[in-house]
């Protein structure tokens, strides 16, 4: 099963090769001319190729229409083939052949190591792993699209699941159950991130030799990129080597450890005495060891409360195994990147500046549909990376015509166009769509401490610090006035934000007469009133004005996030204003780093934003928001730290040594985490039931019955299953996420979260116990008739979780599945009278 690594590879380079002539033309900007790129790109044109000829049932959701939508791709990519491009392609090739050739290596490295790891924990269980394996075998149950929603009948998936369709196309053209693509997918995502991270740098530092006239090893530095966005990790790690070694920890005389180190940095579990005898690998016994380091930002109330923040880096994300749309986004993120480069160099040929001018060009028209697909793929990530191009193309423009409005005019022309056609191109996916999403509010106390910043970011901020100064000293004395200006007011504005929203939210609801409030229909006073309630529970002070200034005090005090943001923005901000070294026929000669220090800076305002607001959720934190938030920061600053080091390598000053160290011992410190953690999360890669990459196994060797039955249920003829309704982030809902037919309801709490609400889920939870627990056939057909159930389920979980009257099924309903432990009862024949 293992081998089966092989077939995927061979399916994604032939992938490749399709999407070639495609890539060629697209990037014609960039050194490697896209082509390390391609397996990316062909994936997301046959993803939305397919996605939207099936929404619009042309097609259906099958193997001919997956065929049919990938041979429709192979047409695009022979119309993009000209007189002679495929000479041109080959003499490219054979050019470049050691770059192509390291980037192969990176791929193949990258996608086989996670192999291996993930076989060695393939299980589909814990956090929200059934759910993602729910909604792939949901989308595979689906004829048309929108896809059925397994855990909510009549409901297709309320979610951004582009990412699972296009792993839905693997699957079929492979042939692969979903169990094993599960696994393959991780690998397969983590090589092609990789591969994205290579080709990005390699332009880049491609673009720095042609400019400073001087060879670099650029294939040997590209290495780099995907090491710091894949492997660095936070120096958590770091800090469990010292914990459990028990320095900074002093016993008492009455035998109590204790530290006044840990206990300032205070990060849960760490401020803990460490398990005895000490040693200095990182070991202890409670807790799940690997997982401290996703959760090292802990906010805490003014009643010292604490509330999780979720502080994931990719290494994390693939080392839990999750395939969340954060993760299935990342390549196509940094394939974002590659071609918003590929924009920053073609602008210095055109006197174009506004978006809608570039409509007949074939890079625009894909730059359009790939912004508008990251909203499709993790929605957080559109503005971002709208608000990116907007900025490069604002850039351009302001260095031709100097600091006028017109730059901000165009920077929102641009955004307002590229929003709004990325909208269009997905109309289908924002019709079945609803959020949870509720407004903003602001962080009040909730705020990050300086030295925990430092924890999560240092290997990267490092790097990024070191270059910005020695890059930027020379116009640091003329442009730093400039610099403290734009970081004041983006702070400044940021703060006045925040406290004007305060006084919004705080101190206007408790003057608004109840009598505002119509017919008791929750309108715009209402709503004040319950965003008011939520941040007075969760901050934990009553009066208003109190938790203001209370709030501020706590920031005063730990200015260190604020004081490392602010140096950072100043210093790009300086690079951004800095002198050209030459202007011809007012075109500036570019700098790449002008385009890194934007990244940097895209980087800084999605840390900032945070210090001060957060997306409302059914958190009611700033859990998400810092999760999503600093994820995509990661990405940003892994691939400019990448830069960064290889700008201080190979640009020597007195101090080089210093600041080669530096970077060296950084990142020393920031392998610590993944070489531990990893032998943790695998259990030193020994694993009893012999490695394998099928995630379901463990169900077949530990709830074989109920497997057996969902297996059954996945071939079986369409119909809504009855089965017990528990808990989230646990079993239950097995029969609809292992089979990818719809239950009547899931996990309760995800299907609020999805749609913002529970009018969808309605009475089902205690409709599904009335239906168990009746002895009235009669009031049980109406409840199999009220949700069109065919398939009732009696197994262990529902045996555990109601009082089950199974005689009035036996009696009226034919057994279609039975074994053991688990039993198939059939309506399928009442639903029709």
């Amino acid at each position: 099963m293992i081998g089966q690594w092989l077939i995927w590879y061979i399916t994604i380079s032939c992938i490749g090769i399709i999407g070639i002539p495609i890539s060629f033309r697209l990037f014609h900007k960039l050194y490697d001319r896209g082509l390390i790129f391609s397996r990316i790109l062909v994936l997301f044109l046959w993803g939305y190729l397919f996605w939207i000829l099936t929404s619009l049932h042309i097609i259906k959701n099958n193997l001919s229409g997956v065929g049919f939508s990938g041979f429709v791709i192979a047409l695009i990519s022979l119309f993009f083939i000209r007189n002679g491009q495929i000479i041109q392609i080959k003499e490219y090739i054979k050019l470049h052949w050691k770059t192509y050739l390291t980037a192969e290596a990176i791929f193949l490295i990258f996608f086989i190591t996670w192999v291996f790891v993930r076989s060695t924990v393939p299980d589909i269980s814990g956090t929200e792993k059934p759910m993602e394996l729910a909604f792939i075998n949901g989308i595979l149950q689906s004829e048309f699209f929108p896809p059925q929603d397994p855990w909510l009948s009549g409901y297709g998936i309320s979610y951004y699941y582009f990412g699972y369709v296009i792993l839905s196309l693997l699957i079929q053209i492979t042939g692969t159950v979903s169990g094993v693509a599960y696994n393959l997918s991780a690998a397969l995502w983590f090589g092609l991130t990789a591969l994205a991270a290579y080709g990005l740098l390699v332009n880049l530092l491609a673009f720095y030799q042609k400019r400073v006239g001087r060879v670099l090893s650029i294939n040997r530095w590209a290495i780099l990129a995907p090491v710091y966005v894949l492997i660095v990790s936070n120096i958590e790690g770091f800090l469990e080597m010292l914990h459990a070694g028990g320095l900074f920890w002093k016993q008492q005389a009455d035998g109590q450890w204790v530290s006044s180190f840990w206990k300032w940095l205070n990060i849960l579990e760490l401020n803990q005495p460490p398990a005895e005898p000490f040693q200095f690998i990182p070991n202890r016994p409670t807790g799940i060891l690997w997982w401290r380091a996703s959760r090292v930002i802990s906010d805490t109330n003014l009643l010292s409360m604490p509330e999780e923040v979720i502080d994931e880096f990719p290494f994390f994300s693939y080392l839990l195994g999750d395939l969340h749309p954060h993760v299935l986004a990342m390549p196509f993120v940094i394939l974002t990147l590659a071609l918003l480069f590929h924009f920053f160099i073609q602008l210095k040929d055109e006197n174009s500046f506004f978006v809608y001018q570039w409509v007949k060009k074939w890079d625009m028209v894909f730059a359009v549909l790939l912004l508008g697909g990251l909203s499709f793929l993790n929605t957080w990530n559109f503005p971002i990376y709208v608000g990116l191009f907007s900025a490069v193309f604002a850039y351009h423009y302001y260095r031709v015509v100097g600091w006028k409005k017109e730059v901000i005019y165009q920077f929102i022309i641009n955004g307002m166009t590229l929003g709004i056609t990325g909208v269009i191109l997905y109309l289908p996916f924002y019709l079945s769509f609803s959020s949870q999403a509720g407004g903003i509010l602001p962080s009040l106390s909730y705020f990050t401490r300086g030295v925990i910043f430092w924890v999560m970011f240092m290997p990267l901020l490092l790097p990024i610090y070191i270059w910005l100064v020695r890059d930027n000293l020379p116009v640091i004395k003329k442009n730093w006035r400039d610099g403290i200006k734009f970081s004041l007011i983006l702070l400044g504005g940021l703060s006045l934000t925040a406290l004007l929203l305060s006084f919004l939210l705080l101190v206007i609801p408790s003057l608004i007469p109840v009598s505002l409030i119509v017919n008791g229909e929750p309108g715009l006073w209402e709503k004040l009133n319950q965003a008011s309630g939520l941040l007075i529970s969760k901050h934990g002070e009553t009066n208003s004005l109190n938790l203001i200034f209370q709030s501020l005090s706590r920031r005063i005090l730990s200015p260190g996030t604020l004081i490392t943001l602010f140096g950072l923005v100043f210093l790009v901000w300086v690079m951004l204003k800095r002198p050209t070294d030459e202007i011809t026929s007012d075109k500036l000669i570019l700098n790449e780093g002008v385009f890194v220090g934007l990244m940097v800076l895209m980087g800084a305002g999605l840390t900032i934003f945070p210090e001060f607001m957060y997306l409302r959720d059914q958190f009611g934190t700033r859990m998400n928001t810092i999760f999503k938030f600093y994820f995509e920061a990661w990405i940003l600053w892994g691939l400019a730290a990448s830069y960064a080091t290889v700008f201080i390598f190979e640009n020597k000053t007195k101090l080089s040594w210093l600041f080669k160290t530096t970077v060296v011992v950084t990142l020393v410190l920031s392998f610590i985490y993944p070489f531990f953690m990893t032998l943790n999360r695998t259990n030193n890669f020994r694993n009893p039931n012999n490695w394998t990459l099928d995630g379901n196994r463990f169900r077949e060797l530990y709830q074989p019955y109920d497997y057996a039955g969902a297996e059954w249920l996945r071939t079986a003829d369409k119909g809504v299953i009855a089965e017990a309704v528990g808990g989230s982030y646990s079993g239950y809902a097995r029969m609809a996420t292992v089979s990818g037919q719809q239950n009547v309801l899931g996990w309760v709490g995800h299907e609020y979260q999805w749609r913002g609400g529970g009018v969808e889920v309605g009475s089902r939870e205690t409709d599904l116990r009335r239906l168990y627990e009746s002895t009235q056939w009669e009031e049980a057909l109406a409840i199999i008739k009220m949700y069109q159930i065919r398939y009732i389920v009696i197994g262990s979980y529902e045996s555990s979780t109601y009082n089950v009257r199974d005689q009035k099924f036996s009696q009226n309903l034919p057994v279609v599945f039975q074994n053991e432990g688990l039993i198939i009862f059939d309506a399928g024949y009442l639903l029709d009278q």
